[in-house]
């Protein structure tokens, strides 16, 4: 919980002061059933669904939408920093996974890179 509210005060002191947030601070809803956290994700870049489970156990899909050479995936927040979903790309192809991160997933995000 206290990382939500630092992570929200950061967010909200960067807009006060004007500085510039990424694009893949992109904002989602996270849902928590049955020891398990999921989300719909998405940015300019692509959406997707994703879930981790029991801390450690993700998997969701990903797809690309747009033509740009950007290659969109999922962010999985953990204790240590972060772990990342596969890439997708081209535009319109969507990628399943499944894996299990080495450190506890406390939230769930999106992202983007070269392709």
């Amino acid at each position: 919980m206290k990382r939500r509210i630092l992570a929200t005060t950061l967010v909200s002191a960067a807009a006060v002061v004007g500085l510039a947030m990424p694009a893949s601070a992109a904002t989602t809803v996270e849902t928590r059933v049955n020891d398990c956290i999921s989300t719909n994700v998405s940015n300019n870049e692509g959406h997707g669904w994703a879930q981790a489970c029991d801390g450690y156990n993700v998997n969701g899909w990903i797809t690309d939408d747009k033509a740009d050479g950007r290659c969109p995936y999922v962010i999985f927040y953990t204790t240590a920093g972060s772990e990342n979903g596969p890439r997708v790309g081209p535009k319109g192809t969507t990628r399943s996974f499944s894996f299990r991160t080495a450190n506890w997933v406390t939230g769930i995000g999106i992202g983007w890179a070269g392709c």
